[in-house]
């Protein structure tokens, strides 16, 4: 019986995992604040599944879950420049500086 009701359970914190991750989406928060609502709720699916199965694999699925997590939040926190190209400074023109230097022939 707790084993049906904590699987019941991982099943509907993924489900909501989901859900709020769409309204969050769809509510303007942008997809870094979706993707953040989506993996914290799928670790609390995780961690109360390995209340049950405790073996080194389950251990090792929750463990993994927070490494993506934290890949996951870190790639989204990378600046984008113009055009879609990435850039490394504050500038947001920065990638482009070379051809604005350039003077017309």
């Amino acid at each position: 019986m707790p084993e049906q009701l904590v699987q019941t359970g991982v099943t509907l914190i993924v489900a909501a995992g989901l859900v709020c991750a769409l309204a969050v989406l769809l509510a303007g928060g942008g997809p870094r604040t979706a993707m953040a609502v989506l993996l914290d709720l799928l670790l609390a699916a995780g961690l109360l599944r390995l209340s049950l199965a405790q073996t080194w694999t389950a251990i090792a699925v929750a463990a993994l879950t927070v490494v993506i997590r934290k890949v996951a939040i870190a790639g989204f926190s990378l600046p984008l420049g113009w055009g879609g190209r990435m850039r490394w400074s504050g500038d947001p023109r920065a990638s482009d500086a070379a051809a604005m230097s350039r003077q017309p022939e």
